[in-house]
């Protein structure tokens, strides 16, 4: 995930969106060892389609990670907070400015 957000910041997005669909099919083998990862891996894949300006598919994501994540499990720690700090403060407002 790390290399997703190197690529990020230096506007690499397609790399990133590779990389962020990579790590989504190590999912099931990783839950297979008990690592759960599946929730910094959707909020990094929201945050790459956000900034390629897929901007509804990002919040949807985001959105159903609330519903779907439990967020005590996870091997690398999102917090519910951080992911409706993202909602609200990134997404929403970057949302009503591209109107």
């Amino acid at each position: 995930m790390r290399s997703s957000r190197i690529y990020r910041k230096h506007n690499a997005l397609q790399a990133s969106l590779s990389n962020v669909t990579y790590l989504t099919s190590l999912v099931p083998s990783c839950k297979g060892v008990g690592l759960n990862l599946e929730g910094a891996i959707e909020q990094e894949t929201a945050s790459v389609l956000w900034d390629k300006g897929e901007i509804l598919p990002a919040i949807q994501i985001s959105k159903n990670m609330l519903i779907t994540i439990n967020f005590e499990k996870q091997s690398v720690k999102v917090g519910k907070g951080g992911v409706l700090a993202d909602l609200v403060c990134d997404h929403l407002s970057g949302y009503a400015g591209l109107t």
